[in-house]
């Protein structure tokens, strides 16, 4: 045999010898790939049977010879490319996100055999209380989970951050159920929507530093918490918008001591907010456009008691009186600056006002000795000058400088230590302190009264101010 035949007898027997093996490798997956169908299948029909069905909505699946085709099945849906199970839907009917017609009993734990499952919704059910089985956190491979009004109760799995493919999570208004910690929810960097209405917070401190962190999210939905306290949480930098988004039932806000440098609009819109507390941040920026971001909705006709103390505030005194329901506000060790504005006359629902170690100037208006519902007010350690308005010496037991009555035997008393300081000049004044308590029946008990005029101005210290009214 010559030497071309050889080469040509052992190319055939090598071609042969490959496309025995392909058939073979082929024969192999195929096999394998009915396998998975197959396995699929059971799995689908093992859901089924552990769902009560009043109402026939899974009547399309089954074993029958014109239900083969499980892709065809209510609420399932196949990939085109592989034929796997990538999509399953049980959500029933709902009229106003009432559960109408529902689905029953257990969801079977052979739900993590469709293992390229990225859509599961079984919303507007009913599971009967028990939790979210902890082995949906299996389902690596979900883009989007909806659990909402499906009568689950009990601890959110945490399993559920190992869903870290996950952009939309929806577990509102299941009204027993409840989350302990949100850590879990840092692991969901792909997450976009997430709905957690009516999910009990109470004992989740750590939500909004969580949530915060979530680089995609942009719509996140509670509407369940009435106090939320999140002092002292190492929360830094600006609160997204999203953050506090439809808290509608948030009645007191507490974020003291962290490291927030800006609040967004959508606290204009928490709409029973009686109480809001940023003290100790570091909040900067001019004090009227925060006042007019939170004044942006219905705040401003909630809102009772505003802390805004020591943090970095700049600005003049905004129109305080846009808020209709302020009765307490607290902005001392700020950069505050200006005068007092004429508006603060019609401010009369204020209690308690604390300006205190700000850099204010001018003089005190004639219109606090009118505000009759104040209680309370601090202006010390600002750069007020002039003279006491007259409206204060009308009171027969206030004493001191330049008041003409003098206080115990001429000698005044030493102020609050808190209210010292050195001066540039070396002489030491005191800051501007007023505390009145202003009443129909029981009044306030006046001390003292002192004024000093160093460099040409008059700076005074009223210690205690009596306005009591007779009986």
């Amino acid at each position: 045999m010559s030497g071309r035949s050889l080469q040509l007898a052992f190319l055939f027997i090598l071609l042969s010898l490959t496309t025995k093996s392909a058939f073979v490798i082929s024969s192999e997956v195929g096999d394998a790939h009915i396998k998975c169908i197959e396995r699929e299948r059971h799995a689908l029909l093992m859901i089924k049977q552990s769902l009560i069905d009043e109402y026939g909505h899974l009547s399309s699946w089954g074993n029958e010879e014109n239900k083969k085709d499980f892709c065809k099945w209510r609420g399932v849906g196949c990939s085109n490319q592989t034929g796997r199970v990538a999509k399953l839907n049980l959500q029933v009917t709902s009229f106003f996100d009432i559960p109408v017609m529902s689905l029953k009993g257990n969801i079977s734990s052979f739900l993590i055999e469709l293992k390229h499952l990225n859509y599961l919704d079984m919303s507007f059910n009913d599971f009967g209380g028990q939790q979210i089985p902890e082995f949906i956190g299996s389902l690596n491979k979900l883009r989007l989970l909806g659990l909402s009004a499906a009568n689950f109760s009990g601890r959110v799995p945490y399993q559920l951050g190992n869903l870290s493919r996950l952009q939309s999570l929806d577990l509102s208004n299941n009204f027993g159920m409840y989350a302990e910690k949100l850590e879990w929810l840092s692991h969901l960097s792909n997450l976009r929507h997430l709905h957690i209405d009516n999910v009990q917070l109470t004992k989740a401190v750590d939500w909004l530093q969580v949530v915060s962190e979530l680089p995609y999210l942009n719509e996140l939905q509670s509407r369940c918490l009435v106090t939320l306290d999140l002092s002292n949480n190492k929360i830094q930098g600006p609160i997204p918008d999203y953050a506090l988004w439809n808290m509608s039932s948030l009645l007191y806000l507490d974020l003291t001591e962290n490291g927030i440098t800006g609040i967004p609009r959508s606290f204009g819109n928490l709409c029973r907010l009686k109480t809001l507390t940023l003290e100790r941040n570091n909040l900067t920026g001019e004090l009227p456009e925060l006042f007019l971001n939170l004044s942006a909705g219905c705040t401003k006709s909630t809102l009772q008691v505003l802390t805004l103390n020591n943090n970095m505030l700049s600005g003049s005194l905004p129109d305080f009186t846009l808020f209709s329901s302020l009765r307490e506000l607290y902005l001392y060790e700020n950069r505050l600056n200006g005068s007092f504005p004429n508006s603060f006359a019609q401010f009369s629902g204020i209690t308690i006002l604390d300006l205190s170690s700000n850099q204010l100037v001018g003089s005190l208006p004639d219109y606090f000795s009118v505000l009759t519902s104040m209680a309370a007010l601090d202006v010390s350690r600002n750069r007020l000058n002039g003279t006491l308005p007259e409206t204060y010496m009308g009171n027969p037991e206030l004493c001191g400088d330049p008041l003409p009555n003098k206080c115990r035997d001429n000698e005044p008393p030493q102020p609050p230590a808190a209210t010292l300081h050195e001066n540039e000049d070396g002489f030491e004044t005191r800051g501007f302190y007023v505390s009145m308590i202003l009443g129909f029946i029981t009044g306030f008990w006046g001390v003292c009264a002192e004024a000093k005029q160093p460099t040409g101005h008059m700076h005074v210290s009223v210690c205690y101010l009596d306005f009591t009214s007779p009986l």
